[in-house]
């Protein structure tokens, strides 16, 4: 099958469906992104989705996966939905209509599918709750395109993949699909068999992915520390996973890690490691953007290349652009192994 990779970022949904033996053709404007993309050795168009002339020369399509972004629907950010500037949806549909696919895939956010929190009392409509703008406009769309809609919320770890990082998946085609099953599965329940009898093995873990000890932790209000020996949380885009010699608790206002071997200050790029043998460096005081002169005991940042392990990408991936542009890429992409068990789904049907 021939796919239009709509916000194509670095290549992750290019590497599912390529690896299920598909080929694929993407459309990325962020620069670093777009560059990551093309030196993976995966076509991709430097462009804005919204410019329709990007098709003209590109011949006909069997399907399009569209990850429209899920900034405006993430309960991490403000939820402006579609009234959000980033809110992709209508986008897809302009090219879905110019295309006119067999098939269609989306993915997106849980925040896709929750109402808002003033839904409590009663839906507050399409133009203000995720939940109603999902079935309301996104499925209704879709349905009044394709014969078949479908959609599931499917988590990485449940592929093989060393992260917990659940997704909304819409299918669309002339048919049903049969959704992939999952491969993997708590440790505790995998001596069992699906109900093909086939064997579940247990989950991927950070251990085995990264040869780490510890815990891991991602850095924001209210997160609880993961052990290496199961699946990290889910890998955002700021590069704010921090390996943790033991474990540091559950994330507060003014987070301290306990574990002395040595204090640095996360907030002052290049700043040496300091044994607590020594004074420790400065206790800086919390800015705008939170407190930026914390102190860490015993651990560590994780890599691009490490959060890109956690993604079921190569760890020899070539990145591009600066760190910053590295986190975004890997934090903003697709598992690959899902992509590919979703192509294939659809290719059987």
């Amino acid at each position: 099958m021939r796919w239009l990779d709509l916000f194509a970022g670095g290549g992750g949904t290019a590497q599912g469906l390529h690896a299920a033996g598909h080929k694929a053709i993407g459309i990325e404007w962020d620069e670093a992104a777009h560059a990551t993309h093309v030196a993976a050795g995966f076509p991709c168009i430097h462009g804005d989705v919204r410019d329709l002339k990007l098709l003209d020369d590109l011949g006909a399509f069997d399907a399009v996966w569209s990850s429209f972004p899920c900034q405006d629907w993430s309960t991490a950010g403000k939820r402006e939905g579609p009234k959000g500037e980033r809110n992709g949806w209508p986008w897809t549909v302009d090219v879905l209509d110019e295309v006119r696919p067999e098939w269609f895939v989306g993915e997106n956010v849980q925040g896709l599918i929750q109402h808002k929190g003033a839904c409590e009392k009663g839906c507050i409509g399409p133009e203000e709750c995720p939940r109603a703008y999902f079935e309301r406009v996104i499925l209704e769309q879709l349905r009044a395109r394709f014969a078949w809609v479908g959609w599931r919320v499917l988590d990485a770890a449940d592929y093989g993949t060393p992260q917990f990082r659940k997704r909304v998946f819409i299918v669309a085609g002339p048919r049903s699909i049969t959704w992939p099953a999952p491969t993997h599965c708590a440790p505790e329940k995998a001596t069992q068999c699906d109900m093909f009898g086939r064997e579940v093995k247990r989950w991927w873990t950070v251990r085995e992915a990264l040869g780490l000890g510890g815990y891991v932790r991602t850095e924001q209000r209210g997160a609880v520390a993961a052990t290496v020996g199961e699946p990290c949380p889910t890998v955002g885009t700021a590069g704010n996973q921090y390996l943790h010699a033991s474990d540091p608790g559950s994330r507060l206002k003014q987070p301290m890690a306990i574990a002395p071997s040595f204090v640095m200050n996360r907030g002052s790029r290049g700043r040496p490691k300091t044994s607590v043998d020594e004074p420790c460096p400065t206790v800086a005081t919390p800015g705008k953007g939170g407190y930026t002169g914390r102190l860490s005991l015993g651990c560590r940042r994780l890599e691009p290349s490490e959060c890109a392990v956690l993604m079921g990408w190569p760890a020899d991936y070539p990145l591009q652009g600066n760190k910053s542009d590295r986190y975004r890429i890997v934090g903003n992409g697709v598992v690959p192994i899902v992509a590919q068990r979703l192509a294939e789904a659809v290719g059987a049907a």
